[in-house]
């Protein structure tokens, strides 16, 4: 039966290499956010959504994918293992593991499923229960500049653990860090681009007013209210006009923190 373990050995770490996903469509938003947020850690990530264009064969495409990458990330779940083309995709990618004799097929267990019978005796990056903890296994493997604890403290929205999170980085990888949680701005989940401001903020990213006003006008009200709150924590002349048009929101929070910080800015 598959099982998990938090830490991998050093000798079994990636190299920087293409990390190619394999997939039902029908998982495409929890495979979307592990792509990006692959790709903001540096991975370089191989992921139909970006590779195929108009007109491209798609078996063709998908053979390529699968024989330049470093390794073969396949989701796990009822959709994905009854599925002929996913069926196909790791049939390819178990010849490659067998061929070269070396570990390529990474399971990437999603929910509870029947597990394919040759897949069942690998270590696998459980997200069943936890992103965070699915995320730091299968990043440990293919991306290990990033350390996943960190990552879990920058989000945290505690401003004391950020500063102390980041100080655990080694210098040379905090701006892995950054680009990362610039990346989380555009996540899918308004609780991580909530977060992701605080601690650019903590952090002291100087670029953060622009990607501020590019989100004074998220769906998110939660996150609207963290727009407002820190363009006038930040005294920053170019958000007044998103700073008027949020002090109308839909939103009591939203205005509230809006004209807060308009009061912050005529000071």
């Amino acid at each position: 039966m598959l099982h998990t373990r938090e830490y991998l050995s050093a000798n079994e770490r990636a190299v920087s290499q293409i990390v190619f996903i394999s997939y039902s469509s029908k998982d495409r938003a929890l495979v979307s956010r592990i792509a990006n947020d692959l790709r903001a850690i540096g991975a370089n990530v191989w992921w139909d959504k970006w590779e195929m264009k108009v007109g491209d064969s798609l078996n063709k495409k998908i053979q390529e994918g699968i024989g330049q990458a470093g390794w073969f990330c396949i989701a796990l779940s009822k959709n994905s293992v009854t599925s002929p083309w996913v069926e196909r995709e790791l049939t390819s990618g178990m010849v490659r593991e067998l061929e070269e004799r070396r570990v390529f097929v990474l399971p990437l267990l999603v929910e509870d499923c029947e597990v394919p019978l040759f897949l069942r005796d690998k270590i696998y990056a459980d997200f069943r229960h936890s992103y965070e903890q699915g995320f730091a296994e299968l990043a440990d493997r293919v991306a290990p500049r990033i350390d996943a604890k960190i990552c879990e403290a920058l989000l945290g929205e505690d401003a004391t653990k950020i500063r102390i999170a980041i100080l655990k980085a080694p210098e040379q990888n905090r701006s892995f860090y950054t680009q990362w949680l610039i990346e989380k701005l555009h996540s899918e989940v308004s609780t991580d681009r909530r977060a992701a401001i605080t601690a650019l903020h903590v952090l002291a990213f100087n670029n953060l007013v622009p990607h501020l006003l590019g989100l004074a006008k998220d769906s998110s009200a939660s996150v609207r209210r963290q727009v407002a709150f820190y363009i006038g924590e930040l005294r920053a002349a170019p958000g007044i006009a998103s700073l008027q048009e949020l002090a109308q929101d839909p939103s009591p929070d939203v205005r509230a923190a809006a004209r807060d910080a308009l009061r912050k800015l005529d000071r």
